[in-house]
């Protein structure tokens, strides 16, 4: 025999280790279950027949903080709990007791439990009505109104159906395919592992009549762009769906998403297999519509050159030509567009500008001056602001564009940046006079910036508006070529550059527009561009190109509209079914486009 020391909460105790792993607490006399050569003092006070057969929970120090009061012989626990097993089987010391994967001995809680389960009431299992569904219905089955006699126990619930799916949870969601009855049996247990069983009967009936209909969307369909057809029948009474195209080409699944790049009849078959019945086919024809549709074109009544516009929100459109002129073009219905009045001005006339409160519209004319026009009178372009039509600067200033912000025109004139104040009856007055280093015109309003086309560099010159008598000009951002036209909309300035082709610029940081598209042509003329959404639209010649955005600075043509006449300046209206407008020379003063 030999001698191990440990040290307990009362001090320094002493053991034999004796073949039959006992020992005797040397302060106390007592003999203690021992398995290894360290245990903890305590249980020697606690093993004790009559311990052992309380009816409350047993308790004791866990010496070493991991949870477990170690060193119990497992045998001599399972005799004094009186456990009905073999003696043989309570002998063996590497029998797992408490069935938690652990054999190095009995922990208090397994003990606990041992107390604790024996006089245990099992728990009442209640799988709830009988259910009716049709066949590919979700039936929900619900065993929360089971119940354990004792207050606090937890629950096991364990579903079985008749095709030996076993689910585990209080509440399960369950598909039947074919009809007919099926049983559904639900089991319950405690932490004691008593259990009790009930169940439920699920009647299946045949669902209703499966049919190859199906739908498709968005319509009309466009060219170039995606159309998604997607079967009605639902999935679960369908073993299959079979789809093909008049090009050709073929899908599978519910649903499909396919891109058509021919205008004109296209044909679709869907051919639908129910799980157990015949095959079912549907043939659609449908027709795949230009994705740049023209709607309409304002004739004009005097030949003018149309090239800038500007777009008022009450649906009318401001145009202005080179062969000095006015007009506007009512499109309160975009099929018909009306031209309303057209005003002859002297000067070569180069740009146009609504002002945000809609009361006035700026013109601005080279060799002229800065016109004003009463913008609530679209009809009657005869008045300017309770005064008649004249040149409010007259002195030879060559106005090259405006900008209106906040009751001030910011008017570009070549070499130099002035800025009026428009508040007052008597008519604009001057408030600020900025020389300029580089030649600006065609300017554009954005929050407190405004952006202006620079012919020197080239580029977009960035001016802060902020102070309007103290216009101060940030930077200029290069562009591919010398810019033709700008158009902000949304967060987005886009640049038409001529034969250099397009780019579209984020205005996230206004002060510093970050490049997000740039687009190279090799032949045209782009003198037009909107960016709206996940589109580009361009002025190209005699035509309006549709671009889509696919990535990262990354385009693809999905569709063009050509016109009889050369398109200049582009602009969406901001309703919620927007409408491109276009400026088209020669005969025509007004496209109008479904984009």
């Amino acid at each position: 025999m030999r001698q191990q020391y440990f040290a307990g909460r009362e001090g320094l105790r002493k053991f034999w280790i004796e073949p039959r792993n006992r020992g005797e607490d040397l302060a106390t006399g007592r003999r203690c279950v021992v398995v290894r050569a360290w245990v903890c003092a305590l249980c020697c006070a606690l093993i004790t027949p009559a311990t052992l057969l309380a009816t409350s929970p047993l308790t004791a120090e866990d010496v070493n903080g991991d949870g477990m009061v170690t060193g119990l012989d497992i045998a001599e626990v399972k005799y004094q709990l009186n456990w009905n097993r073999s003696v043989d089987e309570a002998a063996n010391p590497r029998a797992d007791v408490n069935a938690d994967g652990q054999v190095s001995g009995l922990d208090i809680a397994a003990i606990s439990m041992v107390m604790r389960c024996r006089d245990n009431e099992a728990p009442i299992a209640v799988a709830g009505e009988d259910q009716a569904v049709e066949a590919g219905q979700t039936v929900t089955l619900d065993a929360s109104a089971s119940f354990d006699p004792e207050d606090g126990d937890a629950l096991r619930y364990r579903w079985t159906f008749d095709n030996g799916d076993v689910v585990q949870g209080v509440s399960v969601d369950r598909v039947f395919s074919a009809p007919g009855e099926y049983w559904v049996e639900l089991v319950i247990e405690d932490s004691c592992g008593a259990t009790d069983s009930d169940g439920q009967w699920v009647s299946v009936s045949p669902a209703g009549e499966v049919t190859a209909d199906f739908n498709i969307s968005p319509e009309p369909v466009k060219a170039g762009e995606s159309a998604t057809f997607t079967a009605t029948a639902p999935d679960s009474q369908v073993y299959g769906y079979f789809w093909n195209f008049s090009d050709r080409s073929s899908g599978y699944g519910q649903a499909v998403t396919k891109t058509f790049t021919q205008i004109g009849m296209h044909s679709v078959t869907l051919t639908v297999i129910p799980l157990g019945g015949s095959p079912i086919v549907e043939t659609r024809t449908f027709m795949v519509q230009p994705s740049l549709v023209l709607l309409g074109m304002a004739d004009n009544q005097v030949s003018q050159a149309a090239q800038r516009l500007s777009v008022a929100a009450d649906g009318v459109v401001w145009v202005t030509g080179q062969t000095a002129s006015v007009a506007t073009v009512d499109v309160s219905d975009p099929a018909n567009p009306v031209v309303l009045d057209q005003a002859s001005i002297h000067g070569y006339l180069l740009d146009i500008a609504i002002s945000s409160n809609g009361q006035f519209a700026a013109v601005a004319a080279d060799f002229g001056g800065l016109y004003l026009f009463d913008a609530t009178q679209p009809a009657d372009l005869t008045v300017i602001s309770g005064y008649p039509v004249s040149i409010v600067a007259s002195d030879g200033l060559g106005a090259k564009g405006v900008a209106l912000h906040d009751g001030y025109a910011h008017v570009a004139c070549g070499w130099s940046w002035r800025v009026y104040d428009t508040t007052q009856s008597s008519g604009p007055s001057l408030v600020a006079n900025l020389p300029l280093p580089a030649y600006l015109d065609q300017p554009e309003i954005a929050g407190d910036y405004i952006y202006a086309i620079d012919h020197s560099t080239p580029g977009i010159a960035v001016i802060d508006a902020t102070d309007p008598a103290l216009p101060a000009l940030v930077r200029t951002v290069p562009t591919l070529g010398v810019p033709q036209s700008l158009h902000v909309q949304g967060n987005y300035l886009s640049v038409a550059e001529g034969s250099a082709g397009f780019q579209v610029f984020d205005l996230s940081n206004p002060d510093d527009p970050a490049e997000e598209i740039r687009k190279a042509y090799s032949s045209g003329t782009v003198r037009g561009v909107a960016r709206a959404g996940q589109h580009v639209y361009v002025a190209n010649v005699s035509r309006i190109e549709k671009w889509r955005i696919t990535g990262s600075n990354s385009l693809q043509m999905v569709g063009y509209q050509p016109l009889q006449y050369y398109a200049y300046d582009l602009r969406m209206s901001a309703d919620e079914q927007p409408f491109l407008f276009s400026a088209v020379a020669s005969n025509g003063v007004l496209a109008v486009l479904d984009p």
